[in-house]
């Protein structure tokens, strides 16, 4: 504890930029998170729409149409 003190940690300026440091931290590895769920989720659709296709569940056409639709964020929910 001492030597903290005596680094000056807790000093109110160094203390906040300390916290908005970890704040962008989280920030960053969230947005990440966010992108890298989002990339699995849609190549994992494609290929389980391919497999209807290709097994003749559906038309391509309809299978274009399912694809093409618009994609909503995970912020977008929240």
């Amino acid at each position: 504890m001492d030597l903290a003190l005596a680094t000056g940690i807790f000093e109110s300026r160094n203390f906040l930029f300390l916290i908005g440091g970890v704040i962008a931290l989280v920030w960053i590895v969230a947005a990440s998170l966010e992108t890298i769920i989002s990339t699995r989720s849609r190549e994992r659709t494609k290929r389980e729409v391919a497999a209807y296709v290709a097994e003749g569940s559906i038309k391509p056409e309809d299978a274009v149409r399912i694809l093409n639709t618009e994609h909503k964020k995970i912020s977008d929910y929240l």
